[in-house]
């Protein structure tokens, strides 16, 4: 198994920001991601990082987000769940991430969002809205480009895995799309050097009742 080095230039915007934000559905975010979030705060060019945890998450938080989001001060955002609120899952991709590209998130689901991912593709497409009717599959009653593939196709998603980090993302066939691992990374605290670009196109949560 070949185990890339992530190139940490990919963490910051190119004005230098490395802003990053934790989304948590209990009341603290688990040690590991917190960690993880200081580490990728020491790779920002400003003194000032913004360093978010949003717990307990709910669809108040989301403005804001989408604000730091917005003005380039968050790139990275770092999630634990095992993605079972599908409503949750599915508010959030449509009213968040489906607006922006190039954005990193770092998914700690032990292995459950490549499960989750691919029941919505193939059983809920319909709950994704179709932007542009230009790039649905040829008429196909299941387009394949709407705001949950798009934010596969123009974000860079890794799945957690210990000191690893696999790439997830989302082959678009003529029939159905497939989610599947890409190459895997292990993040190295140290300068930055060129890799080739792999861009390919807990019992206590809360309600958003």
């Amino acid at each position: 198994m070949i185990i890339n080095e992530f190139d940490t230039r990919r963490l910051h915007y190119i004005n230098g920001k490395c802003g990053s934000a934790i989304l948590e559905n209990d009341i603290s975010p688990p040690p590991e991601l917190v960690e993880f979030q200081n580490i990728i705060s020491k790779f920002s060019n400003f003194k000032s990082v913004v360093h978010k945890q949003y717990c307990n998450l709910h669809p108040k938080h989301l403005e804001e987000l989408n604000g730091l989001i917005k003005d380039k001060n968050v790139k990275n955002i770092l999630i634990d769940s095992l993605f079972k609120d599908r409503k949750q899952f599915r508010y959030i991709i449509s009213n968040v991430f489906s607006s922006y590209t190039k954005l990193n998130f770092f998914i700690n689901s032990h292995g459950s969002l490549l499960n989750v991912l691919q029941d919505e593709l193939d059983n809920y497409m319909d709950m994704y809205e179709v932007r542009n009717p230009y790039y649905t599959h040829g008429g196909n009653e299941k387009p394949y480009f709407n705001d949950l593939t798009f934010t596969f196709f123009r974000n860079n998603v890794y799945e957690m895995d210990g000191d690893i980090m696999k790439h997830i993302y989302i082959e678009a066939g003529y029939h159905k799309c497939v989610a599947r691992y890409g190459k895997d990374y292990k993040f190295i605290s140290h300068p930055y050097h060129v890799e080739d670009d792999d861009n390919i196109q807990t019992n206590s949560k809360s309600k958003w009742d």
